[in-house]
């Protein structure tokens, strides 16, 4: 059986999953009638420091992220699971001023659905889930990314 141990955690502005980065190979037991449970044991073993460090960090995580919003204007909305996939929702900055208007109106009445995946400078991988109300900037996005490796870190 195959896995990366991880834990995930919503919050207001963003759903994420943090993980080991790595996918491992767990052989069954020989005694597996004596450890049905051995493969799901061994991950939920293996993902308690992610679970611990989602816990640690998230209070810090979420004031960045009411920072970017109120002082920055970040277009992060409210965290939607049902907001869906937007083309050209994100600005490369080498962009600006070519804004799809059909998708900056597509996207006030809806939001849409954003995932970024990058890892920390310990090569423990993030999935990050926001959504965003107007369309947002390639350097907003690494803003983003660049404050949460620095609150893992």
């Amino acid at each position: 059986m195959s896995g990366e141990a991880g834990a995930g955690i919503s919050s207001k502005y963003f759903k994420m999953y943090f993980s080991s980065g790595m996918t491992v190979s767990v052989a069954m037991p020989p005694d597996l009638e004596d450890h049905p449970n051995y493969i799901e044991d061994y991950f939920k073993e293996a993902s308690k420091p992610f679970e611990t460090k989602l816990k640690d960090v998230l209070p810090r995580v979420d004031q960045s992220f009411e920072t970017l919003i109120q002082q920055h204007g970040f277009p992060i909305s409210l965290y939607d699971p049902k907001a869906v996939f937007v083309a050209d929702a994100i600005i490369e900055d080498v962009d600006l001023g070519h804004e799809n208007k059909s998708t900056r109106n597509l996207l006030v009445s809806s939001g849409a659905d954003v995932n970024l995946s990058f890892f920390t400078r310990s090569f423990s991988k993030i999935n990050l889930s926001i959504t965003i109300n107007k369309q947002i900037k390639r350097s907003e996005l690494n803003t983003i990314r660049a404050q949460i490796i620095e609150i893992f870190d």
